[in-house]
C-alpha cells in the first residue's frame, strides 16, 4: 500500500482596473469638450448634460465671438458645457467642426453608433482634428434613438437612477473622447468618458423629436469608461479602464 499525504495549497488572485490609453474600437463617433486638463473628471460633472455634437454655428449672429460664444449658435448648447468650452469651440472649430468624427456614409454612421466601429484608433494625447468632419448628418438622430431603444431601461434619464434601476443593459451608455480644441488645427484627446443617451420610452424617439439641423445632440456624463461593464469605472488618468487579473 502506498502512503498518501494530504496538504492544503494556498492560492491568491487579485483583479484590478487597468487604465487604457489607446482604443482601437469601442468609442462612439462623438466628442465632449473640456479645456480642463485635471483628471480624473477633467472638469466634467456626473449628471450634467454635454454636447456630443454642437448646434449649428452662425457667425453672422449679433455679438457672436469668443467674448460671447453662446451668441454664435442657432440653438443653445447643452446646459453642462462651460463658458471656456464654448469659447474653445467658437475660437477653434467655428463652422467647420461640430464634434463628430466618424464616417460620413449612412452605413458608416450606423456602424459607428450602433456597433462603435471607429474611423481610426484613438490615443490620449493625440490630435483628433484630421478625423473630424463638418455638418449635422440627418441619419444620426435615428441611429441614436435605435441604440437607446435597445436598452432595457428607456425610462430613467438621471444617471444615478438609471444605474441603480437594475433593469438596464448598458446600451444607452456610450464612450466618447473628451477633447480640448486648442488651435484651429489641433484638438487633443484628453481622456475618455461615458455618457448616457437620453430616452423617452420604448421605442425611444427622443433625438428625432428633439433635434434638427440647428440643434445639439446632448447626453449626460456618467463617469469614466469601464470597458465591458454596465456602468462607469475608476478611470484613472485616461478615463478608460478594464478589469484584468493582475495576480
Amino acid at each position: 500500500m502506498t502512503a498518501q499525504t494530504r496538504f492544503n495549497v494556498v492560492t491568491t488572485a487579485a483583479a484590478g482596473q487597468i487604465p487604457l490609453t489607446t482604443l482601437a474600437r469601442g468609442v462612439a463617433p462623438y466628442t465632449a469638450v473640456s479645456t480642463n486638463t485635471t483628471g480624473p473628471m477633467f472638469g466634467l460633472v456626473v449628471g450634467n448634460s454635454y454636447d456630443l455634437q454642437w448646434p449649428q454655428y452662425n457667425a453672422a449672429r449679433a455679438h457672436c465671438g469668443p467674448a460671447q460664444p453662446e451668441k454664435c449658435f442657432n440653438s443653445p448648447p447643452c446646459s453642462g458645457d462651460s463658458e471656456a468650452s464654448l469659447t474653445a469651440v467658437v475660437s477653434n472649430w467655428g463652422s467647420s467642426i461640430s464634434g463628430y468624427w466618424g464616417s460620413t456614409s449612412n452605413s458608416g454612421i450606423s456602424a459607428a453608433i450602433l456597433d462603435l466601429v471607429q474611423l481610426a484608433p484613438l490615443t490620449v494625447g493625440a490630435n483628433l482634428f484630421p478625423y473630424m468632419s463638418t455638418g449635422n448628418k440627418a441619419s444620426e438622430a435615428g441611429y441614436l434613438d435605435q441604440r437607446a431603444s435597445q436598452d432595457t431601461d428607456t425610462t430613467h434619464n438621471i444617471v444615478s437612477t438609471y444605474l441603480s434601476s437594475g433593469t438596464h443593459n448598458g446600451r444607452r451608455l456610450i464612450p466618447v473622447a473628451v477633447v480640448n480644441p486648442s488651435s484651429p488645427s489641433t484638438t487633443t484627446v484628453s481622456v475618455y468618458g461615458q455618457f448616457l443617451l437620453m430616452a423617452n420610452g420604448s421605442p425611444s424617439d427622443y433625438y428625432i423629436k428633439k433635434t434638427n439641423g440647428n440643434d445639439p445632440y446632448c447626453a449626460v456624463y456618467a463617469g469614466p469608461y469601464n470597458i465591458g461593464g454596465l456602468g462607469p469605472g475608476a478611470g484613472g488618468t485616461t478615463g478608460a479602464s478594464t478589469k484584468r487579473l493582475i495576480q
